[in-house]
């Protein structure tokens, strides 16, 4: 099942979950603070280059912790767990991959297999 991670008021947010409603995605939605530690291995264990993909790269937010690769594995887990602004948002997560924000051709790929060949097979049949 897809898991999203939201915070309110985000522009990003909002058109993910357009997005995933108008796929008749289903999803299970938390508030990004109620991340635990638990929930960042999770992420982490399925990302290609670990921190990187799920912190925010800019802001006051990151520059606060000067440069993470100095920072153990706790260390940044505890900065991330003491203020969850330092993630970026919206996080999409399901059994295989993660994705953050909101990219319009990327996001395709939390389309179920199913419906792709669902869609494919329409698709054929139409143009034959």
């Amino acid at each position: 099942m897809l898991r999203l991670y939201t915070s309110k008021g985000n522009s990003q947010v909002r058109k993910v979950k357009k997005w995933l409603n108008d796929q008749n995605i289903a999803y299970i939605e938390r508030d990004i603070s109620s991340v635990t530690k638990t929930d960042l291995i999770i992420l982490l264990s399925k990302t290609g280059d670990g921190f990187q993909d799920i912190l925010k790269r800019n802001g006051k937010y990151i520059e606060a912790l000067g440069n993470i690769e100095n920072l153990s594995f706790d260390e940044l887990c505890s900065y991330i767990l003491e203020d969850k602004n330092l993630l970026k948002c919206p996080i999409m997560v399901d059994e295989k991959k993660v994705f953050t924000g909101f990219h319009s051709d990327e996001i395709r790929k939390f389309i179920p297999n199913e419906i792709r060949r669902n869609r494919r097979e329409i698709f054929e049949n139409n143009i034959s």
